[in-house]
């Protein structure tokens, strides 16, 4: 279907009340990310680290920050270049970070000694690279309604406005999906586009009937749309019925596969974690729901009365890796834990990276879904955002205030100061010529 009054809708003047931009760096291609949300994080700092007490995957333990012998030297133009602090690293990493009211863009070359800073942006909430890695889009918090913006690492422009989700493509490059009011209409609505010399052209209204506080939280031809059930429901349960450490919260949501055409294929009580152009790793609550008819509940009261006992016990419980994107093929390439720290997926879905903390021995185990034995293990809660395709590094954030890259088949190891939690972390392969 065309966009409203057929016409190729273009966004707001991009041209916001935003800080200069720095110094520009050239991106270069990367894989997919879901969108990440955290609220109240703090803006990233260009003041580096030293690595300490780096010793090989395996059953030792990698320190990325040891508080009692912390180095305090900042790296300077003519020192080490990230390519000498990781060997065999030939790419590139972007990060960005926020605070309540500023937000900071961060790209770092192999061959550079210094991360630069090309952009710096208002207050973003959400962050996603597009599948090549050329572009970027961050959720903003708007004067009244967030507002979305799209560009490139270094120039991201301003591009609608009343925008409460957005994601790219699993497959195509500079193509994204959101959610927005359009002029004139009281309902939100589901809208897909496509960049246009650098600006975000909305294309197409996509005809499906979308509830108060609906999300679009992927797109690989098929949208996954999650929903809030019909009844708030949070429920706490325990992984250990021995153990209150172990107690966590789970918040019940409905996640629908919606075809092209607004046609809602199926219904899944699940959240969406992260996905590939393949494959996907979601989070499941049909043991809770089975769990709840067992104590005598009505699914009804909290929203999911249209599944039944035998089809809640048909499907995979806890979190779980699913084929096509479809939550009835799951796959059984490995196990993953209920609780991890965080999961990493790559662009084509088939390098997954799960972190799971140890809480008696402070030390985080990272995990692929083809091995059974961690293939590291992080002094400290440590989460895992980023991984390349080729299975070789993951890139996350550490308590406190670090980020690091890791080598998944090597030892390598390299650690950099921020003031906060990033929002997004990437690792970008090397430009091919």
């Amino acid at each position: 279907m065309e966009a409203p009054k057929g016409t190729r809708i273009r966004p707001l003047d991009p041209t916001p009340d935003l800080p200069p931009p720095l110094e520009a760096s050239e991106p270069r291609s990367s894989r997919l990310r879901p969108l990440i949300l955290i609220a109240g994080v703090t803006i990233l700092a260009v003041g580096l680290l030293s690595v300490v007490n780096i010793s090989p995957p395996g059953p030792t333990t990698t320190t990325l920050f040891d508080a009692a012998n912390r180095a305090t030297t900042t790296t300077v133009a003519n020192g080490p270049t990230l390519a000498d602090q990781l060997p065999g690293f030939d790419g590139s990493i972007v990060v960005v970070s926020a605070k309540p009211d500023a937000g900071t863009v961060l790209v770092w070359d192999a061959a550079a000694s210094t991360p630069a800073i090309p952009f710096r942006t208002t207050a973003p909430r959400q962050a996603m690279l597009d599948v090549s890695g050329t572009y970027l889009l961050t959720l903003e918090v708007g004067k009244e309604e967030p507002i979305l913006f799209v560009g490139t690492p270094s120039q991201l422009n301003r591009s609608y406005v009343g925008v409460t989700s957005a994601v790219w493509s699993a497959r195509r490059p500079g193509r994204a999906a959101w959610i927005m009011r359009l002029p004139e209409e009281k309902a939100p609505a589901l809208v897909i586009g496509e960049m246009e010399d650098g600006v975000l052209v909305m294309t197409e209204r996509v005809p499906f009937a979308l509830q108060e506080g609906d999300r679009v939280v992927g797109w690989n031809g098929w949208f996954f749309i999650e929903r809030a059930p019909t009844r708030a429901a949070i429920i706490t349960v325990r992984d250990d019925p021995d153990d209150p450490a172990s107690a966590r919260t789970i918040s019940l949501a409905k996640l629908l596969l919606v075809s092209a055409d607004g046609t809602i294929q199926f219904t899944q009580p699940a959240s969406l974690l992260g996905y590939g152009a393949e494959q996907s790793v979601l989070s499941s609550s049909s043991l809770v729901l089975l769990d709840l008819i067992e104590r005598g509940r009505n699914l009804e009261e909290v929203g999911f009365g249209f599944l039944s006992a035998e089809e809640l016990g048909a499907m995979p419980t806890g979190i779980f890796y699913a084929g096509n994107w479809d939550l009835r093929d799951a796959a059984t390439l490995g196990e993953l834990s209920n609780s991890p720290t965080g999961i990493a997926i790559s662009t084509d879905g088939r390098t997954v990276v799960e972190g799971r903390y140890d809480r008696e021995r402070d030390v985080t185990e990272l995990y692929t879904l083809s091995r059974f034995t961690p293939f590291r293990s992080v002094r400290g809660y440590f989460v895992p955002m980023g991984v390349d395709d080729h299975g070789e590094w993951v890139i996350g954030f550490q308590q406190p205030g670090q980020i690091a890259i890791l080598g998944i088949q090597s030892d390598a190891a390299f650690a950099f100061d921020v003031e906060g939690l990033p929002i997004l972390a990437e690792v970008l392969p090397a430009q091919t010529p």
